[in-house]
């Protein structure tokens, strides 16, 4: 990772070496590098750290390692001489593991109002084929079959197939047709060749929800609302687990919102009362 750090922000890491311990230092830098990465030109804020740390949920961190790059974060604004961001990042993410879900209302609202063949493909990916952040971005035209599965290379090299709907193929169709002219990425930065990156990503679906009027929403809401949406219309967690590529059926069961109308009908299905 390449960054130019300002005078100012290189004086952290100095101090920060005569401070903390070595493997400390290890992590701190790391977070804090990847933070002045993001930023990208921007000054550090309580709004920019909780997307910077929006990414890591995004990309499938679980709630301690995000709690660890908190911590670096607290501790770097307070190095910044402005202690009220640090205060106002206690760990929201120990108590709320995943973020709310998107849900199927908002779905249709988010694809009816746009006639973007891009934003409806990363709808598509993240919501339909319930997508990780770094799996869209980085998604080859080569990978979208039309007859109706999605190949992806997920965490840990893991190569999985996502049977998607029709409908989900419909939406990819007419972006991949155009991207696949000038780049293999269905999503290329600014030089074709390459992918393009998690901020721009962001951008694009970030927006969209606050023009829909979506708000407190993130680009992994879009995961969780289609697992979500899955799981109200009788799929099963072992279904969703493989959907959803987790390792664990323990981590699968946090995206399962049981909607009251899907409860209703379970109960009904148990017959408590029918021969009394």
């Amino acid at each position: 990772m390449v960054i130019t750090l300002k005078r100012e922000y290189s004086g952290y890491f100095r101090d920060l070496r005569y401070e903390k311990a070595p493997g400390t230092v290890d992590a701190y830098t790391y977070t804090i590098k990847k933070y002045l990465s993001f930023l990208n030109r921007k000054e550090p804020s309580l709004e920019t750290a909780r997307e910077f740390l929006d990414t890591f949920k995004e990309d499938g961190n679980g709630p301690r390692s995000i709690a660890r790059h908190n911590t670096a974060l607290r501790h770097f604004f307070v190095w910044l001489n402005k202690p009220e961001v640090a205060l106002k990042l206690k760990n929201p993410y120990m108590e709320e593991p995943l973020p709310p879900f998107i849900t199927d209302e908002e779905f249709d609202i988010l694809i009816s109002n746009t006639s973007s063949f891009k934003i409806k493909a990363a709808l598509a990916l993240t919501f339909g084929a319930g997508l990780r952040l770094s799996e869209a971005c980085n998604i080859e035209v080569k990978n979208i079959d039309e007859g109706g599965f999605i190949k992806v290379m997920g965490k840990g090299g893991k190569e999985r197939f996502i049977p998607v709907e029709d409908e989900v193929i419909d939406m990819l169709k007419p972006w991949k047709d155009y991207v696949s002219l000038y780049s293999k990425y269905m999503f290329p930065g600014q030089d074709p060749r390459g992918p393009q990156r998690k901020n721009g990503f962001q951008a694009l679906l970030r927006n969209h929800m606050r023009r829909c009027g979506i708000k407190g929403k993130s680009v992994h809401s879009l995961r969780h609302g289609g697992a979500t949406s899955l799981y109200n219309r009788g799929s099963d967690l072992k279904e969703i687990q493989e959907f959803l590529g987790h390792k664990k059926l323990a981590t699968t069961v946090l995206y399962a919102h049981l909607t009251p109308e899907r409860l209703r009908k379970r109960i009904i299905g148990v017959g408590r009362f029918k021969n009394r």
